[in-house]
């Protein structure tokens, strides 16, 4: 990518916001030198990842790669042979710490993210390293007393020998022969030896090495010679203490070298891991979503070739944001783009180009979910002014520069973005070569973006196949843009309009108006009615949006209220069956001790016994027909009343009533069905009228000891009344079970056998043949016993 279209488009800037959500030295150094991939699969795989890692946030909030020190001076100095201060070594123990956190936090396998896991997989495992270094360094960076057997020992000997030098001078300076020569009662040190304070004056009264004296001359710090010997000792054994600590350092020192190379690679997987957090970070205040990525003429996801933004937002605008929608591919690859100025023209120029170039560098995009960005190998952007006095080039020549440097390089994989094309020269002919060159960028199948004021080059998009007009809105009533992009239609620059509103004179203005070119003055007309019209049935078109919302919002209140209706109302019928329950279980119980008072009582006693049970039969029976009417059906039906068979889904009318039995007779286009209730919902819907009647043979009556009835291209009322003969004397004849032939078809004649079947008291069970004996074809009935 060109280094100066990416500072034209503010692309580092959006890279300094990514690095300030990085953590480590490393993290931020990554995030700065971010560059956007120019293959789709490079760029989708960046994504991937940016996209796994806001997971991995969303279920680990507080994973971090940390505030991690630059170790990569320490480790090429400890490969070079130098020795490395325990500060250094404490940082190499730190990174290797958080790498081995990190390589158990993230090498799970999960579907959640594959890649991070398969990248903390790869760092390599230095718990050597990291097990010799805190063995010879505590968390201060201080060498242990048991880093080496020599260094507990040497160690040992300094502190006997303190305290024997602390025990002397501390009676040296309480003996009172000499309670006159100490100046203070306080034991230092001078030239790394112990020494204690006395007047100068008292230098003779005292046998003694001195070491310094005070600024003013008047306090001697000597060391008396009875602690000579034991200083010199001390002095020898911080010496073998220096050098057995240089030893532990150097040998750890070695060990780092010889881990250069895993030391290197478990950085850059620690600086990879930053980068992709911090992306997740930043897309999270960005409120940003992943783009779907497209190369060449794929159509991606929204059915379109090219770039397609919805809701898409400038990353570095703050406050109010107001989002636009652009696409660019199928119908046109130039867009151009015009309005006033101060209406938004290169912020959308930006806009596009910026999104483009972070999805590419595998960052997520402030858009709407959906959107679509196409992969550019090139991305070319000619924004502000050109001008070098160092160069002597004016505006004009550093953009026609710039264009000559596109048209040279540019083909069907370059993106181009070119503000105010043509400006900085005569109108005329500024606007004839900013006509070639966008023909000519077409002609190479570049995909372009460029802002104008040059009503010929938006009359040229309006007429050239492949190219389109977008404008950026102005309200008229405010005299203020809008900021949004309208695609379809060329924008008005409404230069007069906005000197009117800053306060040129009346006369001035109106002298500019005669001014105006007449054919320019119809065409912004033209554009004004065009922009009149767009609001009003954008206006339209967002009432019909609020009416059908509210529409929506009705329906489901509605809904739930019939639910609730319903539940209700089934509520109700449960409660009523289970009073019928309890009362049956009542009439059980009764019968029982009838049953058991008959075996065992006098005569009077039986017949008593027998009227009760007649009693309770007929009750018994009354509340079975009440239990079958409680079953829900949806209101009293009436004779007349049209219903829908719900089984069947079929509409018909009622022709007659069974209330105790809890049945109708619904006539059904010619067919007369016996129907349960339960089975019925009235409705709005009216019956189809019968077709008329086709003339057919009557059905004959099978054998009586047939145990097959065929009913297959019977009408519906024909099977009742024939299928009720056959089977009284299929179960005379002793039959156990019988076989009803009524084919598939549309399943009427099926629903019609088998609700008869239900219902009829010699039919013990009955289900479909099995399917290599006609299965739903036939249906199988087994016939009662006794």
């Amino acid at each position: 990518m060109n280094e100066r279209t990416l500072a034209a488009l503010e692309f580092p800037k959006v890279l300094d916001r990514l690095a300030s959500h990085a953590t480590s030295v490393l993290g931020k150094e990554q995030a700065r030198a971010l560059r956007p991939a120019t293959s789709l699969a490079d760029a989708a795989a960046a994504l991937a990842i940016t996209g796994e890692a806001r997971r991995l946030l969303e279920q680990q909030p507080q994973l971090t790669v940390g505030a991690l020190p630059d170790i990569r001076p320490a480790i090429e100095r400890a490969a070079a042979g130098g020795v490395l201060e325990p500060a250094e070594l404490l940082q190499i123990k730190a990174t290797l710490e958080t790498a081995r956190r990190l390589r158990t936090a993230l090498a799970r396998p999960t579907a959640d993210w594959p890649r991070l896991a398969t990248l903390a997989g790869q760092i390599p495992d230095q718990q050597g390293v990291e097990t010799a270094i805190a063995r010879v360094l505590d968390e201060q960076g201080e060498v242990r007393d048991h880093a080496s057997p020599t260094l507990a020992r040497i160690r040992t000997a300094l502190r006997q020998v303190h305290r024997q030098i602390q025990e002397q001078l501390t009676e040296f300076l309480h003996a009172p022969a000499y309670r006159s020569v100490i100046q203070d009662a306080i034991i230092t040190i001078r030239n790394g030896r112990f020494v204690i304070p006395i007047k100068a004056e008292a230098r003779s009264q005292i046998r003694c090495l001195v070491h310094d004296e005070s600024a003013s001359g008047a306090t001697l710090f000597v060391e008396p010679l009875a602690v000579v010997d034991l200083n010199n000792r001390w002095r020898q054994l911080q010496a073998e203490e220096q050098h057995e600590i240089v030893r532990l350092l150097r040998e750890l020192s070695t060990l780092v070298g010889q881990q250069a190379e895993a030391l290197r690679q478990t950085v850059a997987i620690l600086a990879d891991l930053d980068l992709a957090l911090a992306k997740a970070r930043y897309a999270e205040a960005l409120r940003a979503t992943a783009p779907h990525l497209v190369a060449g003429d794929q159509i991606g996801p929204t059915g379109r070739r090219g770039t397609v933004l919805r809701q898409a937002r400038h990353p570095l605008l703050t406050g109010p944001v107001v989002p636009i929608d652009l696409w660019l591919g199928d119908e046109f690859r130039v867009l151009i783009i015009s309005g006033p100025n101060t209406g938004g023209k290169t912020v959308a120029l930006k806009t596009l180009g910026l999104l483009t170039l972070m999805a590419q560098a595998g960052l997520q995009i402030p858009a709407a979910e959906g959107a679509q960005v196409r992969v550019f190998g090139k991305v070319f952007a000619d924004i502000g002014d050109e001008q070098s006095i160092e160069q002597n080039l004016s505006t004009f020549s550093g953009h026609l520069r710039r264009a000559i440097e596109v048209l040279a390089q540019a083909d069907d994989d370059t993106l181009a973005l070119l503000d105010e094309i043509g400006v900085g020269t005569d109108p005329v002919e500024g606007a004839a070569l900013a006509r070639a060159i966008l023909l000519a960028l077409l002609e190479r199948g570049a995909w372009v973006v460029a802002t104008t004021h040059y009503t010929a080059l938006k009359t040229f998009a309006a007429s050239t196949p492949g190219m389109a007009n977008a404008a950026v809105e102005f309200d008229p009533e405010t005299l203020t843009p809008t900021y949004r992009l309208i695609i379809g239609v060329p924008g008005q620059s409404h230069a007069l309009t906005i000197a009117r509103r800053l306060g040129l004179p009346a006369e001035v203005l109106e002298r500019a108006q005669r001014y105006l070119d007449p054919d320019a003055v119809r065409a912004e007309a033209l554009l004004a009615d065009l922009q009149a019209e767009r609001r009003r049935l954008q206006a339209e078109r967002e009432a019909a949006t609020r009416l059908r919302q509210r529409l929506e919002e009705t329906e489901r209140a509605l809904q739930a209220r019939l639910a609730n209706l319903e539940a209700e109302r089934e509520q109700v019928l449960a409660q009523a069956r289970a009073e019928v329950e309890e009362e049956l279980r009542a009439l059980r119980t009764q019968l029982r001790q009838a049953e058991a008072r008959l075996a065992a009582a006098a005569p009077p006693a039986v017949a008593e016994a027998l009227a009760t049970v007649r009693a309770v039969e007929r009750q018994y029976r009354r509340l079975r027909r009440s239990g079958r009417s409680a079953t829900p059906h949806d209101g009293a039906l009436r004779v007349g009343d049209a219903v829908r068979i719900r089984s069947l889904g079929q509409v018909g009318q009622v022709i007659a009533l069974d209330t105790e039995a809890g049945m109708a007779e619904v006539q059904v286009g010619n067919f007369k069905l016996r129907v349960r209730l339960a089975d019925l919902e009235r409705t709005s819907e009216r019956p189809r009228p019968a077709p008329p009647a086709v003339p057919r043979p009557s059905p004959t009556t099978p054998a009586a000891a047939s145990l097959e009835f065929h009913v297959r291209g019977w009408r519906a009322e024909e099977v009742v009344p024939e299928l009720e003969k056959y089977l009284n004397q299929a179960y005379l004849a002793g039959l156990p079970y019988v076989r009803i032939v009524h084919g598939k078809g549309t399943g009427t004649l099926r629903q019609v056998v088998r609700a008869f079947l239900a219902e009829h008291p010699l039919v013990q069970s009955f289900s479909a043949a099995d399917p290599r004996e006609g299965g739903d074809g036939v249906t199988v009935a087994v016939l009662a016993t006794e």
